[in-house]
C-alpha cells in the first residue's frame, strides 16, 4: 500500500510487480520508461493515475484494476513486448471510475474485455498498430475516437454506449481491418462521418437516435443489419461509398 502519492516520473522501470497494490494518492508515471513488462492486476488506483508520455517497451497487465479517478495515458508510445503476457496493454475487467484519455497515444494491442468507463473516454487521435478489443465494454459517459486509427481488428462486440453521440468520426479517421459492431448497443446513436473503413460489421447493432454515415467509404464488403429500439431512430449514408454488402 503506498499511503500517499506513488510519484515514478522520469523513472527507467525494468520488469515490475504490483500485483494488488493500492495508491491511495496520486500515482504518477510521467515520462516513464518501463523497459520490460509491469504485472498491475488487481491494482486500486484511489487517487489520479498519470501515465502521461510513457514509454513501454513491454507488455502491460491491468486486469481487474480499478481508478477511482481519473487515468491518463495521453501521448504515450505502448508498443507491447509480447512476451510474458498475451496482451500488450490488458484493461480486462478494469473499472475507471472517472475519466480517462489516450489522446494521441500509441498503442500496439489493447485487451479491454468487459471493462467499465463510467466517465468521459476520451481517445482521440489513438495510433493503433495491434488488435483493439471492448468487448462487452460498457461506457456510460461521453465517448470520443475522432481522427484515431485502427491499424488493425477493431471489435466492439456486445459493447454498451450509455451517453448520447459516441463518436467515431474524422476527415482521417481510418478502421483498417476488420471492424466489428456485432450487437454492440448505441442508447443515443452514434457518429462515423467521414470515417474509411476496410471491411464492417454491424450485425445485430441495437440504437436509438441516429447513426451517421455521412462521407464515410467502405472499402470491401461490409454487412449492416440494424436493430431500432425506439421510434425516432435513423441511419444515414448520405455521400457515403459502399464497395459491396447488405443494409437491412
Amino acid at each position: 500500500v503506498f499511503a500517499a502519492d506513488a510519484d515514478f516520473t522520469q523513472a527507467n522501470i525494468e520488469h515490475v510487480i504490483f500485483t494488488d497494490v493500492t495508491v491511495r494518492g496520486e500515482a504518477r508515471f510521467r515520462e516513464a520508461n518501463l523497459r520490460g513488462d509491469a504485472n498491475c492486476d488487481g491494482m486500486q488506483f484511489e487517487g489520479a493515475a498519470i501515465f502521461e508520455e510513457v514509454t513501454a517497451e513491454g507488455d502491460i497487465d491491468f486486469e481487474g484494476a480499478t481508478f477511482d479517478e481519473g487515468a491518463s495515458f495521453e501521448g504515450s508510445e505502448l508498443r507491447g513486448g509480447a512476451r510474458s503476457l498475451h496482451d500488450d496493454l490488458r484493461l480486462v475487467d478494469v473499472t475507471f471510475d472517472g475519466p480517462v484519455s489516450f489522446t494521441a497515444a500509441h498503442v500496439r494491442g489493447v485487451n479491454a474485455t468487459d471493462a467499465t468507463f463510467r466517465g468521459e473516454t476520451n481517445v482521440d487521435n489513438l495510433q493503433s498498430h495491434g488488435d483493439l478489443v471492448f468487448e462487452d465494454a460498457d461506457f456510460h459517459g461521453p465517448v470520443s475516437f475522432e481522427e484515431s486509427n485502427f491499424g488493425d481488428d477493431v471489435s466492439f462486440t456486445g459493447a454498451r454506449f450509455v451517453f448520447r453521440g459516441a463518436r467515431f468520426k474524422g476527415e482521417t479517421a481510418t478502421m483498417q481491418a476488420n471492424s466489428r459492431f456485432d450487437d454492440t448497443r448505441f442508447e443515443s446513436g452514434a457518429d462515423f462521418t467521414g470515417v474509411t473503413v476496410t471491411t464492417a460489421s454491424f450485425d445485430g447493432t441495437k440504437f436509438g437516435g441516429a447513426i451517421d454515415f455521412t462521407d464515410s467509404t467502405f472499402k470491401q464488403s461490409s454487412q449492416f443489419h440494424f436493430e431500432p429500439v425506439t421510434n425516432e431512430t435513423y441511419v444515414n449514408f448520405t455521400d457515403a461509398v459502399v464497395k459491396e454488402g447488405t443494409i437491412i
